[in-house]
């Protein structure tokens, strides 16, 4: 885009994305919004990047959730299995505050994800009053 051989990109990742921040650094970008038909069909959840996010993007963008997990194995303790997830929900605000697209991870995203959750992460969100779909205990 810098150099004028393209028009536009699609990419994926968490926002802001450091590719499209790069991007509107250059010169003016758009970001297209798609409709509820169009994020179904994709067979994700909606999100929406919101206004402001990036420099002349003074609308909220829709899109579809990209979800990241973090896996173990049944060998990892249970005890370590909720020690790391309740201390990543503990420090996702100071993470937020040096990369600013942690802010975009939520709890409600773990819909998204289609495996079971290790006995010590799923205590650790009962515990916190966080849902948990019943195809993930």
């Amino acid at each position: 885009m810098k150099n004028g051989q393209i028009d536009g990109f699609v990419t994926a990742g968490s926002f802001p994305a450091p590719n499209v921040i790069e991007a509107a650094a250059g010169g003016s970008i758009a970001l297209l919004s798609l409709d509820d038909d169009q994020v179904e069909k994709t067979g994700r959840s909606r999100q929406v990047i919101p206004a402001g996010t990036y420099p002349g993007v003074d609308a909220d963008t829709v899109t579809t959730s990209l979800p990241v997990f973090a896996f173990a194995t049944s060998a990892m303790s249970d005890d370590t299995a909720y020690l790391l997830t309740k201390t990543f929900w503990e420090e996702k605000a100071e993470l937020s505050g040096e990369s600013r697209w942690w802010k975009a991870v939520d709890p409600e995203l773990l819909g998204e994800g289609e495996v079971k959750l290790h006995p010590g992460a799923l205590r650790y969100y009962e515990e916190a009053g966080v849902s948990v779909p019943d195809d993930l205990k």
